[in-house]
């Protein structure tokens, strides 16, 4: 059988481009349908996600509209989400969405400064 366990390993150089792992992948599963040897359920299962590895279709979604202003008002507090979209001309789903994206975003950015 095919030993590929290699495939389950991750990489031990944290500098080594992801693309060039994935190309030693390719070589790896290229190599094992190209032999003889049986291949087990488990190298299958390998090769198919690595065929299924796919790069996102279209750009990423862009952030709610005015998702700062919303979150800097809602952050000084007083006044209710419908207020928030009235002041600054959007929807209240809008200003939902951009307080949500405010509040994702800030958590992030404490997070990263950890």
């Amino acid at each position: 059988m095919v030993d590929l366990r290699a495939w389950q390993i991750q990489r031990q150089d944290p500098d080594e481009p992801y693309q060039s792992e994935r190309y030693r992948r390719v070589q790896l599963a290229v190599e094992a349908l190209r032999s003889d040897r049986e291949i087990d359920a488990d190298t299958r299962n390998a090769i198919a996600d690595l065929l299924e590895e796919t790069k996102p279709k279209g750009r990423p979604a862009k952030p709610p509209m005015k998702w700062h202003d919303v979150g800097t008002i809602a952050e000084e507090g007083g006044k209710t989400i419908q207020e928030i979209a009235d002041e600054l001309g959007v929807e209240k789903r809008t200003a939902e969405r951009g307080l949500r994206y405010f509040r994702e975003a800030r958590k992030a950015h404490r997070e990263a400064d950890k």
